[in-house]
């Protein structure tokens, strides 16, 4: 091992030394001697650079060649120096002077408004504009992160140490990438080389905010200082101005008027008359972890754009005892851009809120005609030099509107992208040599980077060796264990075999350990299955990896599943079992065919989980479930004919009984508790039990989402949840008459659900549905209308009742159903930042029912999100007819646990 070391320390350094040997280098210092960490270092009037690393040092390799350099960092007076670089590697150290900021006497105060206001207005009002003006552009991205685990909890440092995982190992990460963009949302990167010590955190990573703009409304899910809507969530402060290069730059602080997820705080900087960015300095939280980002722009392209030259980022967070940090630093360069032609000619902008004089000399922007061409429109900006912020809108509108049809007229699938991200990684960017990255890397390795650079070498080298000596044993005898080979235990759990090497058909067993459940009626019973499926997906892979064809047919995934599922119940000493067959043949073409004997609930719906009516009949006494038992057929096909349609159509033959209780057992008896009858208590039918009998019946189902937007993640197109509201169309008919069926009603349904953000931050989600039965002639209580309620401390889901009883209110008449939730930012418990950066939620939620029977039924309840980061405790009163009914609470499941799913 010691070998191993010295070696790898050898190549590294021998490998530095024989690296690129011309350039400048040296350290970055305050002029109190403090190493400044990320400095920008850059080629003037170009995009050409690199940064500082955590130790101030820098290294920016050059050919020979005389460059005025610029040194900058955030807060420090940016430095210009001359240089010549020959055929060697010069010593430039720097010291830079922190920046004065001018105030103005009397710029604001005895009622007057902040200069920030005004800054900001101009800035927002341009910032489409400067969106806009970048048609595309090509760049060379390079990251680099490390991060180490800072605090791990008590029990697992031991294990973790062995691991050799410790606060002392720090992981590190690189990658050099080439970014094309074009309007108005494509971003295409080719990953060319990369390499990592250890595992990054996704959560931690950076690229959505180096890959977003700030001129943009929204930055990872986080309102940019500069949207159109800023004013409802921050508040501005003018700190000063300074000259930058002979460019004034004004700071203004910008103040969240909530802390939490969703804001920024911190510096914006702001470019005098151009109100571009020149740098900023924001923090944000997300999923637990605070960002901190810094970004520098510089001027490109003949000083008419800004463009991002280096970024900075600074994460931090807890989760579930363990503490960690990652730091990342990015840089920007060779930037080629096509500028928008209709968008050179700067605009200066005039606000009327201060300017009202100037405003009122300016003509008001008019357009001719509804429709106007590009060359129209840069024809106006090019005559009119000057814009109110009201006509810069104007302008934008039009730019946008003409931009969008361009769109729509080349690709008329487009209008609907949200955005287009695709990444390649070249097959050669894993395997880079040590030379390489000397070569290409801008920002210099630290000590502890290098330390941490070498040790995850030598490790790949003892694995290689492990991994060698493993198979050797393996050659003289040691026999592997085959795929198909198994223990007496896999049969406890649920298991599935491979039937062969070239095939995709597997033999799947479902143990009964892994689905016992309780209920009064069956007492312990538990299901076991076994079944077969397949797909075509081995033929698809054939086919790809055939060489001799040239033109390959396109193919449609097919799959098939075939599953005989038992269930035994003790109480009533009683085996059941049905048989499902489920092909799919493509084309999101889906046929179910099944039947046999087997228990349902009598709500169709089965709004009460096995487990959690386990957990009440056993130890609160309370058997909610109610069952009853068919002999039936069902076939069904289901299509999705698009993102925005999908449909089902069922027809199902059952010969249905009542069930009755057959088991008293519970672990807690409680005074004053008894189990219920299997006959629910329903307002309206009374015995809800029914005689065996037969029943045809037919459903249709339909759902359409018209207003659907996408993303493209790599060529695919991802559907964006909750962008279009879900129109829900669903009939049900008993047929009477044909094979001895008793039933004869039609119920028609329709409905609307949706999830929007309201407000500051606010989200509102509601589900309304509004149903009636056109005939009910011949109909049973499982045929009735059934509401999804909840009796049990357990809540599952936002969108159903709190307090409701399961079937007191199910209908055969007419009915609405309507169910609300708005989801605050900032209410009670969440007026603490603390509470509100560790991710939780508060919620007020109102639920409606009318029908014949519940008399204006209401529930309205408060809810408390994000305990445990699973958990939701509520707190519910029900009214009917406006009178006070009942109260409640409960604890929600946000998300599944342990593999179980409430």
């Amino acid at each position: 091992m010691k070998k191993i070391f010295l070696f790898l320390i050898f190549a590294f350094f021998n490998s530095i030394l024989f690296a690129q040997n011309s350039g400048v280098n040296g350290f970055i210092r305050s002029s109190t001697g403090e190493k400044l960490a990320y400095a920008n270092i850059y080629v003037q009037n170009t995009s050409n650079g690199t940064v500082s690393n955590q130790e101030g040092k820098y290294e920016f390799k050059l050919p020979a060649g005389k460059y005025n350099l610029v040194f900058q960092y955030l807060g420090y007076l940016a430095v210009v120096k001359t240089i010549e670089i020959k055929d060697d590697f010069q010593r430039l150290d720097i010291v830079l002077e922190q920046q004065a900021l001018v105030l103005p006497e009397l710029v604001f105060g005895g009622g007057k408004e902040d200069p920030a206001y005004t800054i900001m207005r101009k800035a927002i009002a341009k910032s489409k504009f400067h969106l806009m003006q970048i048609q595309s552009y090509d760049a060379r991205i390079y990251v680099k992160g490390s991060g180490r685990i800072v605090e791990v909890p008590w029990l697992l440092r031991k294990k973790l140490k062995e691991e050799g995982i410790d606060s002392n190992n720090v992981f590190m990460t690189e990658s050099v990438a080439d970014l094309h963009f074009e309007q108005p949302n494509t971003y295409r990167e080719k990953v060319i080389a990369i390499r990592s010590t250890g595992k990054d955190n996704e959560n931690s990573s950076p690229n959505g905010y180096i890959y977003s703009s700030f001129y943009s409304p929204e930055v990872v899910e986080s309102i940019s200082p500069l949207s159109p809507k800023s004013f409802a969530y921050y508040k501005f402060h003018y700190e000063g101005s300074f000259l930058d290069q002979g460019v004034e730059i004004n700071k203004i602080k910008v103040i969240p008027r909530v802390r939490g997820e969703g804001v920024f705080e911190g510096f914006i900087y702001i470019i005098e008359d151009k109100w571009s960015i020149h740098s900023l300095n924001l923090t944000t939280v997300k999923m637990g972890f605070n960002f901190n980002m810094k970004q520098i722009y510089a001027a490109v392209e003949a000083k008419i754009a800004w463009m991002p030259v280096s970024h900075r980022f600074e994460v931090n967070g807890s989760f579930y005892g363990f503490k960690v940090e990652y730091n990342y630093v990015a840089t920007a360069g060779n930037y080629k851009i096509v500028l928008n032609p209709s968008l050179v000619d700067d605009i200066k902008i005039i606000d009327e809120n201060v300017e009202k004089e100037r405003a009122k000399k300016i003509s008001p922007l008019k357009f001719d005609k509804k429709e106007n061409t590009e060359e129209e429109l840069g024809k106006i900006l090019s005559e009119k030099k000057e814009l109110t912020r009201k006509d810069m809108k104007k302008m934008v509108r039009e730019m946008e509107k003409l931009e969008e049809k361009e769109r729509a007229e080349k690709k008329p699938d487009s209008v609907d992208i949200v955005s287009n991200r695709s990444i390649k990684i070249d097959s050669l960017a894993r395997k880079k040599t040590i030379d390489f990255w000397n070569e290409t890397r801008p920002v210099p390795l630290t000590a502890q980077e290098i330390k941490s650079e070498i040790r995850a070498d030598s490790l790949k080298i003892v694995d290689a060796v492990k991994n060698k000596e493993k198979q050797e044993k393996d050659s003289l005898g040691n026999k592997k264990k085959k795929e198909s080979d198994s223990d007496f235990f896999d049969i406890l759990g649920n298991k599935s075999w491979k039937m062969g090497k070239k095939t995709a058909t597997y033999l799947e067993y479902q143990s009964p350990i892994t689905s016992p459940t309780y209920n009064t009626v069956e007492g312990f019973a538990f299901n076991f299955g076994l079944g077969l499926r397949g797909s075509n997906s081995q033929k698809i892979e054939n086919l790809k990896n055939d060489s001799t064809q040239k033109i390959k047919p396109e193919i449609a995934y097919k799959s098939w599943n075939l599953m005989a599922l038992g269930r035994y119940s003790f109480a009533r000493n009683v085996l059941i079992g049905k048989m499902t067959f489920d092909y799919n043949f493509g084309k999101n073409r889906n046929f179910v065919f099944e039947g046999g004997r087997f228990v349902e609930q009598i709500n169709p719906e089965k709004p009460i989980s096995n487990f959690v009516n386990s957990i009440t009949t056993l130890f609160l006494e309370q058997n909610w479930l109610k069952l009853y038992e068919k002999d039936y057929v069902l076939a069904a096909y289901q299509q999705k004919f698009s993102d925005a349609w999908n449909g089902e159509i069922s027809l199902q033959f059952a010969n249905r009984k009542s069930l009755t209780n057959h088991s008293t057992y519970r672990i807690v008896e409680r005074a004053n508790v008894a189990f219920t009858p299997n006959e629910p208590v329903n307002a309206s039918l009374n015995p809800t039990a029914f005689d065996p009998h037969n029943a045809l019946t037919f459903a249709l189902k339909a759902e359409y989402k018209p207003f659907l937007k996408y993303r493209i993640s790599n060529q695919r197109k991802i559907m964006i949840e909750d962008s279009s509201p879900i129109f829900s169309f669903n009939y049900r008919k008993g047929i009477e008459g044909i094979a001895d069926s008793k039933t004869d009603f039609d119920l028609i349904e329709i409905g609307m659900k949706h999830s929007l953000k309201v407000g500051r931050r606010g989200v509102w989600s509601f589900s309304t549905k509004l149903g009636a039965f056109l005939n009910k002639n011949v109909l049973y209580f499982p045929d009735f209308k059934h509401f999804d309620g909840n009796r049990t401390p357990i809540q599952t889901s936002h969108d159903k009742f709190r307090l409701l009883d399961y079937y007191q209110y199910s209908t055969a008449d007419q009915y609405a159903q309507i169910l609300t939730n708005y989801q605050f930012r900032k209410l009670l418990l969440t007026q603490f930042t603390a509470l509100r950066f560790m991710g939780f939620k508060e919620n007020i939620f109102v639920n409606y029912l009318a029908s014949p029977q519940s008399k204006n039924y209401m529930e309205v309840g408060y809810g408390f999100d994000g305990i445990l980061e699973i958990l939701r405790l509520e707190a519910i009163a029900s009214f009917q007819d406006g009178k006070y009914l009942d109260y409640g609470f409960r604890i929600g499941i946000v998300k599944s646990f342990g593999g179980i799913n409430f």
